[in-house]
């Protein structure tokens, strides 16, 4: 079986990644590169969604699909007709957790500029999901120690120079074949540094399993470089982004140290004892506490800096000490890049990230890079359900007027007040305003279908879109309005939008199949939950 993980352009070819459940490992095929579109036609089989117009489908090229409604590109009328509701998502790809870790201060000042990427990486680390493995890519010698085992396995790769730590890492990228690619501020620094440095050191192919990777750099309105990878056949996510995105709750810091406390009551491997990162890396500038340390590594390499400092620099004894102490210093940094990867792992078991993401493209029948944005997921989810009801969506048309002022907070009363309520409801945005208001485009009544003795208030006290004005209402003419709205089977949004309540429209029956179905799995989530828990209660006694 051949099952989606995403679709790519190339040129004007589009082309698909699937991973081959006999073969079990990806590869890539060209697609139709033809564009969906509708034409009028009185006799055709599909329905405008807004009008009711009858169409009939054509495919052509992009050109041709110009200003016309229904309009699927062609990866999107692949996945919907090929894999949406088939089951054929691969919701268990080969996924990495990425961090690299670099020189600073010896061929340019400050922290390294990823634009630039002067300074030599010194060390790659990554997690392979499928074999479950720590993969580490240095200079120096390293190997486990005892008492500092993780749940994986680590694998290390000792290389001679910083080009052949490169090549090796592509070789491991290219045969291994992950598609999704996580680092903490991966769009800030890993990713654009990985391939700026490996450019500029000659290997230009670091990423180029399927095509060219290219990194974009623009300026931010504070001046700041924002980067974005561009890699046919791969998927980067900055994790720190999707951590935002799926944590509402705000933090201090989005460091990786802080956001691990919070919620994994963990942190990063400590080294404040260094002046600086580099020093870390080398073992100077080290400042020796009086206090020792609990962490055992990190004890030995303050007892050996002692040592350093006490013992006499022609004995035999200090020869040995700076052998060790070299030895402690390279396996501190290393298990510092190791624990890093780790804690990115530990994060997504927890929060579900790459779950989440994999289940809502399967649903909506879109692509993975799809669900981080707001719009383009439910545009593609709303185009493939009304189209498998032979019904197509409406042409893209830019309106200048209205401009839509977006959601309404009324100004806070202040002072003293007797009564106070206070009211949490559940998904009360999609529930009780899309949902229970029907808000939809083709539920949408024109001002001149709006029965007549309800069209008359509704221009007198709703001329505009200051809501605010709606609390100036008097309260004989809210009774009158809601009166009407009842005998009409009609509702009434806040901006003066009036919504026919006669037939449900697609976008709230999308919002109540995704609320129902989201209860039934917490539902039966709870169920496992306690289920668990007698389980274990049962193994305890």
């Amino acid at each position: 079986m051949q099952l989606f993980e995403m679709g790519y352009q190339d040129g004007w070819k589009n082309f698909v990644r699937y991973f081959d459940t006999n073969l079990e490992k990806s590869y890539s095929k060209e697609i139709d590169s033809r564009t969906e579109y509708f034409e009028p036609d009185p006799k055709g089989a599909y329905q405008h969604l807004i009008t009711g117009d009858r169409y009939t489908k054509f495919l052509g090229k992009a050109k041709d699909a110009q200003e016309k409604p229904g309009v699927t590109k062609p990866i999107y009328r692949y996945i919907r007709d090929n894999v949406w509701e088939q089951n054929k998502f691969n919701l268990n790809p080969r996924i990495w957790y990425l961090d690299i870790e670099t020189r600073s201060g010896t061929c340019s000042k400050g922290f390294p500029e990823p634009s630039d990427a002067l300074e030599p990486i010194s060390l790659i680390q990554f997690f392979d999901s499928k074999l479950e493995v720590m993969f580490i890519l240095g200079y120096r010698e390293w190997e486990q120690r005892p008492g500092y085992e993780l749940d994986y396995k680590v694998k290390y790769f000792k290389f001679p120079d910083e080009v052949s730590l490169l090549q090796g890492f592509r070789k491991i990228f290219f045969r291994l074949d992950p598609l999704i690619i996580y680092a903490w501020n991966g769009m800030g620094f890993d990713y654009p540094y990985l391939v700026n440095r490996a450019n500029r050191l000659g290997l230009e192919d670091l990423f180029a399993n399927y095509g060219r990777t290219e990194i974009e750099t623009k300026k931010d309105d504070r001046g700041l470089d924002i980067h974005k990878i561009n890699s046919p056949g791969h998927v980067f996510f900055d994790m720190i982004d999707t951590y935002k995105r799926l944590v509402l709750a705000p933090r201090a810091s989005y460091s990786l140290d802080s956001i691990a406390h919070i919620e994994l009551g963990d942190n990063k491997i400590q080294h404040d004892e260094y002046i600086d990162f580099d020093s870390f890396y080398t073992g100077k500038n080290y400042q020796i506490h009086n206090q020792p340390y609990d962490d055992e590594v990190r004890e030995l390499i303050r007892q050996k800096q002692i040592g350093r400092r006490d013992l006499d620099p022609k004995s035999e004894a200090f020869k040995e000490n700076e052998q060790e102490l070299e030895k402690l210093i390279a396996w501190q940094f290393v298990y510092y890049g190791i624990y890093d990867v780790y804690l990115l792992k530990k994060l997504d078991d927890k929060i579900k990230m790459s779950t989440l993401y994999l289940n809502m493209a399967a649903l909506m029948g879109c692509q993975i890079t799809d669900i981080q944005g707001t719009i383009k997921k439910w545009a593609v989810y709303i185009s493939n359900v009304a189209y498998k009801d032979h019904k197509i969506a409406p042409k893209k048309v830019f309106h200048d007027k209205p401009n839509i002022v977006g959601g309404f907070v009324r100004e806070p009363l202040k002072g003293k007040h007797e009564w106070i309520l206070n009211a949490d409801v559940n998904s009360m945005y999609p529930m009780l305003s899309m949902a229970g208001f029907n808000m939809s485009p083709e539920t949408i009544l024109k001002v001149q279908d709006i029965p007549s003795d309800l069209r008359e208030i509704l221009l007198k006290y709703f001329p505009d879109q200051n809501e605010d004005n709606r609390f100036k209402i008097p309260k004989e003419v809210w009774v009158k309005t809601t009166t009407l709205l009842k005998k009409y089977n009609l509702s009434l949004g806040i901006n003066g939008v009036v919504f026919d309540r006669s037939k449900i429209g697609i976008i709230p029956s999308l919002v109540k199949k995704i609320y129902f179905d989201r209860k039934a799995s917490k539902k039966k989530m709870l169920k496992y939950e306690q289920q668990a828990e007698k389980i274990r209660s049962l193994l305890n006694t």
